[in-house]
C-alpha cells in the first residue's frame, strides 16, 4: 500500500503549493492566536474529511488498512497504561483534549477515576463539554498547558497528550508544568510527530517539513532527543519510546488522496481558496506532503512514556 506514496513527485507538490500558497515561501512565526484560528477554521473540515466522531488525531492502523476504529488506539493504550500502574490514579489529565474524543472513551471505561481535559480553543472546548456532558467523572477546563494554572502540584497520577504538545511555543514550560502536576510515580504518555535531524541536508525535504508544520499551525516538530531532554529537565525520566510511523501511513495516504483532488485543478483550487477559510484549506498542504515526509523519514510519529520520580 505504501507504494502509493510517490516520493519522486515531491518537486511537483512543492511547486503547486508555492503557486497557490505563496505566503508559505516567507518565514513565519506560529503564535497561540494562530493555533486558535487554525482549529476554529478547521472545525468542520476535521469533521467532514477526518473523523465525524470527533477525533482530530491520526489513526493507528496495525494491518496496513485504515479503519475509523483505529482512532481509538491512542486512548486504548492510555487505558493500558492506567491498568498497569501499581495503584489506580484518582485523577487523569489530557493535555490539549480537542473535542473530547479520548476523554469520553476513557471516562466511560473508568467510572471511578476523574478525567479532566484542558484546551484553549473555545470551539473545541464547547464540543468537548457537549461530548462528556453525560459523564459524571469527566470535565473540560480552559487552561494553557504551558502553565496549567488551574491545578495544584502533584494532582494527577497520569497525564497524556495526543498530538497537542507539538503546538507548544516553549516545550520546557509545557513539560515543567506537566511534571509539576504529576504525582510521584505518575506517568506521562505522549503521542506526537517529531523531526529527524537528517532533514537539514536536503533543501526540498526541508521545504516539505516546514510547509507541513506550518499548514497545521505547528511552530516546529521537535527532535525526539530534544523532547526527551526537556522532559528530563522537568523531572521526568524516559521509560521507552516507540516509532509508530508505519501505523499512521494508511491514514496519511487517505488524506493525501483527498489533498491531490484539491490540487488537481488550480482554477477550482483558487475558487475554494476564495470561498473557504484559509486555515481550513491549508490542511490540504499537510495532507499532500506528510505521507511523503514520513515515507522519507524526515517526520516520524512516536509514542513516548515517562515517569516522575
Amino acid at each position: 500500500m505504501f507504494n502509493k506514496v510517490k516520493v519522486e513527485n515531491l518537486p511537483t507538490y512543492i511547486r503547486k503549493i508555492e503557486s497557490l500558497f505563496p505566503e508559505f515561501t516567507a518565514p513565519a512565526k506560529i503564535r497561540v492566536s494562530d493555533v486558535n484560528t487554525y482549529y476554529r477554521e478547521s472545525f468542520w473540515g476535521y469533521a467532514l474529511f477526518h473523523s465525524w466522531s470527533g477525533a482530530i488525531h491520526m489513526a493507528l492502523s496495525k494491518n496496513g488498512k485504515f479503519s475509523k476504529n483505529d482512532y481509538f488506539r491512542q486512548a486504548e493504550e492510555v487505558e493500558e497504561s492506567i491498568n498497569n500502574l501499581p495503584e489506580k490514579p484518582q485523577r487523569v489529565l489530557e493535555i490539549g483534549c480537542g473535542r473530547g474524543f479520548n476523554i469520553a472513551y476513557l471516562a466511560s471505561r473508568f467510572p471511578d477515576i476523574e478525567f479532566i481535559g484542558v484546551d484553549i480553543n473555545d470551539i473545541n472546548i464547547q464540543s468537548a463539554k457537549n461530548r462528556v456532558s453525560t459523564l459524571n467523572n469527566a470535565s473540560i477546563v480552559n487552561d494553557d498547558f504551558h502553565g496549567l494554572e488551574s491545578f495544584e502540584d502533584t494532582t494527577f497520577g497520569l497525564v497524556f497528550a495526543v498530538e497537542s504538545l507539538c503546538h507548544a511555543n516553549s516545550m520546557n514550560s509545557a513539560l515543567r508544568s506537566i511534571g509539576r502536576v504529576l504525582t510521584a510515580g505518575g506517568k506521562l504518555v505522549v503521542f506526537d510527530a517529531f523531526r529527524d535531524a537528517t532533514v537539514a541536508g536536503d533543501a526540498l525535504a526541508q521545504k516539505a517539513v516546514v510547509y507541513t508544520e506550518r499548514a497545521m499551525a505547528v511552530p516546529e516538530f521537535r527532535k525526539i532527543d530534544s523532547f526527551v531532554n526537556s522532559a528530563q529537565r522537568a523531572g521526568l525520566s524516559l521509560d521507552y519510546t516507540q516509532d509508530r510511523s508505519a501505523e499512521i501511513m494508511p491514514n496519511l495516504i487517505r488524506l493525501s488522496d483527498l489533498a491531490k483532488a484539491f490540487f488537481k485543478s488550480p482554477v477550482i483550487a483558487k475558487i475554494i481558496l476564495g470561498t473557504l477559510p484559509r486555515g481550513l484549506v491549508t490542511n490540504a498542504v499537510a495532507g499532500l506532503l506528510m505521507a511523503v515526509t514520513v515515507q522519507l523519514g524526515v517526520h516520524q510519529y512516536g509514542k513516548l512514556v515517562f515517569s516522575k520520580a
